[in-house]
C-alpha cells in the first residue's frame, strides 16, 4: 500500500520535538501483539526504529483484546464513543488499512467527510483515467506503481590520478537550496568572484566545490579507504535535493535537531555532527520519502566514466 504518512505525520515531529531534549526518552505504549504479525515479534522493551531518541516500553504487550476491555470496564475509564457504534480502531479516517466496514461506519457517523473523501477520489479517478469501480472496489488504497526514473546527472573521473570527480546536470543547474543539502559533509565556505558565487563544502571525507547557478559540482574523495560509501552518500544526498517535495520527513531523520525546514531544508551548522546518519540505507527510507514513493524520479548515473 505504500503508506508514507505515519513518517511524516507522526514521526517526524515527535522526532523533531525530541531533538530539542538532552537526553533519550522512555516512552510507553499500548502495543500488544496480537495486533498484527509484525508487532508479535517486537521485544517488550526496544530502542524504536523510527524514533530515534525513544526508547519504547509496552506494559499490556501480552493482553488480548479482552483483556483491555475487562480492564477498562472495571476502572471505569472513559472510552471513545466510536467504539459503540461499531469501530473496532480508532485512527485515520482516510487511512488505507482501513477495511470496507470502516469505510462503511465512516459514511454513517461522519456522512459529510466520507462524501467529500469519494468526490475527491473519483474526481482524481477521472483525471488520471480511472474507472469509478477503482474508487468504489477499495482499489484505490493499492497504490503499486510503474516508477519512471530520470538520469539527470552524469559522473564524470576527470582524471586517472587521485578521486577527483565531475556531476554534471543536464537542464537544470545547482542552486543555493540543493546544495544546503551538501553541508552534512562539512564545513560550508562562499566565496564570490565578481558576478559569480563559489560555495565549499570542506570535510574530512569529502571537498566539494559548486557555482551557483551552474551545472556542475566538482567532488574530491579525500579518503580512499572509504571511497564506495562516501560515492554513495554523495549520490543519495543529491537525489534528495533534486527530487525534494518540501514534506519534511527529513526533519525527524537527525537525533541533533540539525535539520531544519523552512519552505526549504536548511542545515543547522552548529548541531549538525557530519554522522550521516540522514544518508545511511536505514533511515533513507523514512527520511526522503521522494526516493521511495515519488512515481516519476530524478536519478544520479549509476556507473561513473572518465572524462575524455
Amino acid at each position: 500500500m505504500m503508506r508514507w504518512c505515519c513518517f511524516t505525520q507522526k514521526s517526524t515531529p515527535i522526532n523533531a520535538f525530541y531533538s530539542n531534549l538532552h537526553k533519550d526518552v522512555l516512552s510507553f505504549d499500548g502495543i500488544r501483539k496480537s495486533e498484527s504479525k509484525s508487532r508479535a515479534k517486537f521485544e517488550r522493551l526496544r530502542k524504536n526504529t523510527k524514533i530515534l531518541r525513544q526508547i519504547s516500553a509496552y506494559p499490556i504487550f501480552e493482553w488480548f483484546d479482552f483483556e483491555v476491555w475487562l480492564y477498562l470496564l472495571f476502572r471505569k475509564i472513559p472510552i471513545n464513543p466510536l467504539y459503540e457504534k461499531g469501530y473496532s480502531r480508532i485512527g485515520c479516517w482516510a487511512c488505507p488499512n482501513n477495511t470496507k466496514f470502516d469505510d462503511y461506519l465512516l459514511s454513517k457517523t461522519h456522512p459529510k467527510i466520507s462524501k467529500n473523501w469519494i468526490e475527491f477520489l473519483l474526481e482524481y479517478a477521472k483525471k488520471n483515467g480511472r474507472d469509478p469501480d477503482w474508487v468504489h472496489s477499495g482499489k484505490w488504497k493499492q497504490r503499486a506503481t510503474k516508477y519512471k526514473k530520470f538520469e539527470v546527472c552524469s559522473v564524470q573521473k576527470t582524471c586517472t590520478v587521485g578521486n577527483k570527480y565531475l556531476f554534471v546536470l543536464r537542464d537544470r543547474q545547482f542552486t543555493e537550496e540543493n546544495l544546503e543539502f551538501f553541508k552534512v559533509f562539512g564545513e560550508k565556505v562562499v566565496k564570490d568572484y565578481g558576478n559569480e558565487k563559489l560555495v565549499q563544502i570542506i570535510g574530512p571525507k569529502v571537498t566539494i566545490a559548486a557555482y551557483i547557478n551552474n551545472n556542475t559540482m566538482r567532488v574530491r574523495f579525500n579518503d580512499q579507504t572509504c571511497f564506495s560509501r562516501s560515492m554513495f552518500e554523495i549520490k543519495k544526498q543529491l537525489e534528495k535535493a533534486l527530487n525534494c517535495v518540501g514534506c519534511g520527513a527529513c526533519v525527524g531523520s537527525c537525533r541533533f535537531g540539525a535539520i531544519k525546514f523552512n519552505g526549504h531544508i536548511m542545515i543547522d551548522e552548529e548541531k549538525c555532527k557530519h554522522c550521516l546518519e540522514c544518508v545511511t540505507s536505514k533511515y533513507l527510507k523514512q527520511s526522503c520519502i521522494t526516493l521511495h514513493y515519488k512515481p516519476e524520479r530524478n536519478i544520479v548515473q549509476k556507473k561513473e566514466t572518465l572524462l575524455a
